[in-house]
């Protein structure tokens, strides 16, 4: 295989990583709206996760035929198996989530989608880590990582705020955590993304 061909391969793979991270952007944007509705995952959220496997699947396939270089292979394998992973924690989420959520005080409320417009904010910028120069949005993205963190502490003090002055039961601030838990996993697999796509030497 020539060069050229080895570099519009691998940039097809890069181009599919993309659009991958994109519908995992969107799939929390849908998981969110379902927050506040009384039904649960809809078709289009299934077909969307149907849909990113299938991607994952070619990327692995691409890899295997495309004869480049092992670190760049290894990079985007890591990619995929971080947006699958991301994939699965959104599935999980919208499943395992009471519908309708339980009425939350308004601070607390504030937290957890402040909480989740940074993490589809991380991951709209994991996104923009895939194209060319990209340095500065990856340290961005890794920087951002603890911006995230801290958000995610502030919202777990006042959960427990929450139970220490018995404003909500255990039972509705269960699912506040779930929530929580998956948002900063997500955060994670974002910020390793972006670290990642450094890796990608496009050069």
């Amino acid at each position: 295989m020539s060069s050229s061909s080895a570099e519009s391969g691998f940039k097809r793979i890069v181009d599919a990583l993309t659009e991958s991270a994109r519908t995992c952007q969107a799939r929390l944007a849908q998981v969110t709206r379902t927050l506040e509705r009384s039904n649960g995952l809809d078709a289009m959220q299934d077909d969307e996760a149907q849909h990113l496997q299938r991607i994952e699947a070619w990327v692995i396939e691409g890899l295997a035929s495309h004869g480049g270089s092992a670190v760049r292979a290894v990079s985007a394998l890591r990619i995929a198996n971080d947006l699958r992973r991301i994939d699965q924690l959104l599935s999980d989420l919208a499943r395992r989530l009471p519908h309708p959520m339980p009425a939350l005080p308004g601070d607390t409320a504030d937290q957890v989608h402040h909480v989740i417009e940074l993490t589809l904010v991380q991951l709209g910028a994991c996104q923009d880590c895939l194209t060319p120069q990209n340095l500065g949005r990856i340290q961005r993205v890794v920087s951002e990582e603890t911006f995230l963190d801290d958000w995610y502490d502030i919202l777990l003090g006042d959960v427990l705020d929450e139970l220490a002055e018995k404003r909500l039961s255990k039972a509705d601030l269960i699912p506040v955590l779930t929530v929580a838990r998956a948002l900063e996993s997500i955060g994670d697999h974002a910020r390793d993304i972006a670290i990642n796509a450094a890796a990608l030497d496009r050069s």
